[in-house]
């Protein structure tokens, strides 16, 4: 497959699909939206972010609740939810700063790949974007990539933060299912699709949240650099959001695993 890269300032995966197009796209400031690609993931817990009632939290794409009025559901460890796949994803491809990204409200296919290199096409899940990755000090080496040449702790480019209390158990033992590293897969392979909105519900928002056409939003000049975790400068690296620091991914290790 022949990989392009071209520089806009907007661009919907809606009209990428109706041309027939998987691209890369770098868009304004620097931010990459992937099309395809290679990531890692680690997992993280929704529900300590943002209650599925909509009563407390918000992400950084400003995502007010996940579940319908008066909803409950068991989010009190993985593969317990309503069976909703939600994710975060790292800081060069979120694309925004101090609110929505790029990435809110898109959808990619995650297909995890073994140790002995074999992709497991049978374990695929679609997973909406609903968060930023946190940039966190612990999080640095998965979260916040500046650069194309910086890579996450398993040495991928990209990576997603799996909201595993949302998935329900068959979603949750499907895509663990051999996993070697914890509860954290060291490649996947990912692709842009559409969303399954029996799956991927198109989640309620603040008033600043965005769940889908988000714009761009290039409002600070520094990126945390993943490998330093010292700001430097947009001229050669991405932008930083700021918000949601405080969410720990370990890196490697997931922090469903301390």
């Amino acid at each position: 497959m022949i990989s392009h890269t071209f520089v806009l300032l907007a661009v919907t995966s809606g009209s990428l699909a109706q041309l027939g197009l998987k691209l890369d796209t770098q868009l304004d400031g620097g931010w990459m939206m992937p099309s395809s690609g290679y990531a890692s993931t680690t997992q993280f817990v929704l529900n300590d972010e943002i209650k599925a009632d909509g009563s407390y939290g918000s992400t950084a794409c400003g995502m007010a609740g996940w579940a319908g009025p008066g909803q409950k559901f068991h989010t009190d460890g993985p593969g317990k939810g309503p069976g909703f796949l939600y994710a975060a994803i790292n800081q060069r491809a979120f694309g925004a700063v101090n609110g929505p990204g790029w990435a809110c409200g898109k959808c990619y296919t995650i297909t995890p790949i073994s140790d002995a290199d074999e992709v497991l096409c049978d374990q695929s899940l679609t997973f909406e974007i609903c968060d930023l990755c946190p940039v966190g000090t612990q999080n640095f080496k998965n979260c916040g990539q500046c650069r194309g040449s910086t890579n996450t702790a398993f040495g991928q480019e990209f990576h997603f933060d799996i909201a595993t209390d949302a998935m329900n158990a068959e979603q949750y033992a499907t895509f663990t299912k051999g996993i070697t590293y914890g509860s954290n897969w060291k490649k996947v392979q990912f692709e842009l699709v559409d969303c399954d909105r029996s799956v991927n519900p198109l989640f309620t928002t603040r008033s600043w949240g965005c769940a889908s056409g988000c714009k761009l939003n290039n409002a600070l000049d520094a990126c945390t650099d993943a490998t330093t975790g010292k700001l430097v400068s947009t001229e050669v690296a991405d932008h930083y959001s700021g918000l949601h620091k405080k969410r720990m991914t370990m890196s490697p290790v997931s922090s469903l695993d301390k």
